[in-house]
This record gives C-alpha cells, structure tokens and sequence, in this order.
C-alpha cells in the first residue's frame, strides 16, 4: 500500500491565509483561479514547465441536494500545451481530489466510484496510492487525493452515469457533469475526441 499524509486546505479558508509556497505549484491551480463546476481550466506554470488541466465537479445527494465537498480532476502535462494542438503525448500526473467544505460535518476519507453497469471502483483501499489531508495540525481529514489510472479515466469518462462515496457521503454525478467528465477525458487525450473537433472546452459546458 502506498499511502502519504500531506496537508491541504479546506475550501472555507481564505486564499491570502494559505502559505505561498503550498499555493503556487503545480496542482493548486484549481485553489488559486476558482472556476464554475463542469468549466475545464488549463494553467501553465512557467517555472515548473508544467500545464495544469482541471474541472471541478459539486456532486448531488441521491436526494437531489449538493453535497459540502468538490471532486476535481487534474492532470499534469511537461511544457506548455495551452495552445491548440499542443498535447501530443500522455500526461506526466492524473488525479482525483475530494475536498471538504465548511459545511462537512464528519469526513470519512474515502473516494469511491460506481460507473453505470460497473463494478464499484475504490481509489481509497488498502492497494490504491492516496493520501489525506487536513486544514490545520491536529484537526480532522478534509481532503483525499487518489492517482488515476488512464484506464480508470476512461471508464468513468465513458458511463452514461455514475453514483460515488466522497468523504463518507453518497452522491451522484448528473448527465451533465458526465458530459463535462467525457470531455475533459478527451481534452487530455485520455479518450479519443470526437471528429473534425478543434478546442471547444475552454469555457463553462
């Protein structure tokens, strides 16, 4: 089992009160430029020679309310690949992140998947690479972080929908945030994108 804690930050906490240096790297675009959910964002950091890819998702109850948690899908590719055209190989990095917010009243860390007609898919079990993370020293896990398999993508990104366990929470991903999940798959040419298809993933879908 490969298994780290690191600390993370919890969505209730202000972005001038996180340190610089855990803010400004490589997978933290999703904290330092919010976006919509279902929006895919590309940011890329020119230090690291790295592009980071994201879309963020807020997960419904199976009642139908939005869960106190995000799931954000990133990915890492070497150089700038901002441009049309410019991903030509496959990602350095892909991962899954459930992050917390304010209104999470107990967390369990786990992280979940069962796609339509599939088999339940546990990025938190005994064999997955994962780590947890927390808001402050000695306060509880507010966030669980999961490496992706590419194939692992494509089978989420391919199922018409999908329920989930986030932080000890059952949820749902709705039509459209598969459709978002799809395209975000095949923006980073994890699945095939569809034909005669130039870049129309850089706004809200």
């Amino acid at each position: 089992m490969r298994r780290s804690c690191v600390v993370l930050f919890s969505l209730a906490i202000s972005i001038p009160a996180l340190k610089a240096d855990r803010l400004q790297a490589p997978g933290s675009g999703w904290i330092m430029t919010p976006t919509p959910p279902r929006t895919l964002k590309t940011l890329y950091w020119k230090q690291a020679n790295q592009t980071e890819v994201w879309v963020q998702f807020a997960p419904r109850s199976p009642q139908g309310e939005t869960i106190p948690a995000a799931l954000i899908f990133v990915v890492l590719f070497s150089g700038d690949v901002t441009r049309t055209g410019a991903i030509s190989g496959p990602p350095n990095e892909l991962t899954v992140q459930a992050q917390a917010s304010a209104q999470a009243f107990h967390v369990v860390p786990t992280l979940k998947f069962v796609p339509s007609g599939g088999r339940e898919i546990d990025l938190t079990s005994p064999s997955s690479s994962f780590s947890t993370g927390m808001s402050c020293a000695g306060c509880g896990v507010t966030s669980v972080r999961a490496t992706l398999d590419a194939k692992v993508l494509q089978t989420l990104a391919g199922s018409a929908s999908m329920s989930a366990e986030v932080l000890g929470m059952r949820c749902e991903l709705d039509r459209a945030d598969m459709v978002a999940l799809t395209k975000f798959a095949q923006f980073v040419h994890v699945m095939e994108p569809p034909p005669s298809s130039a870049r129309p993933w850089s706004s809200a879908l």
